[in-house]
């Protein structure tokens, strides 16, 4: 497995260097957003775990279209662009959306956070009508 690894960083040059700005970058998105502005605080499971989503969708349509650019002009380099221009634009709006905090998502968020309260107020009611083991 290990030398799988280091093929895998070894199969273009600058390839762990670019990984880690992308990993620093967000490493430093993190720890701006979600523990110096104390999102940790009122953050809601479910919802961070959609978050991800948006993202992966607009990689799966980045890869479908540039396999289907490659295939048209021959030429992997002008594919390899354009998902770069497509990640750095994802990731630049994206900054920007989360930064002035998107009335659309604070209303989806709202949403959620109601659902999870109902949600986590039944699994208590369910808990607290057991009766303990009889030993």
């Amino acid at each position: 497995p290990l030398g799988v690894f280091n093929a895998a960083m070894n199969a273009a040059p600058g390839l762990p260097l670019m990984l880690a700005i992308i990993g620093g970058w967000r490493l430093i998105l993190t720890l701006i957003h979600y523990v110096l502005r104390g999102a940790f605080r009122t953050s809601n499971p479910i919802v961070e775990m959609g978050k991800p989503y948006g993202r992966i969708i607009t990689l799966h349509f980045a890869i479908f279209a540039g396999a289907f650019a490659l295939f048209w002009l021959k030429e992997p380099a002008w594919g390899m662009f354009g998902l770069i221009m497509l990640k750095t634009a994802f990731d630049f709006f994206g900054v920007r959306k989360e930064a002035k905090g998107d009335p659309a998502n604070v209303d989806g968020s709202l949403k959620t956070q109601e659902a999870y309260a109902a949600l986590n107020q039944q699994i208590n009611a369910r808990f607290s009508k057991r009766t303990p083991p009889v030993e």
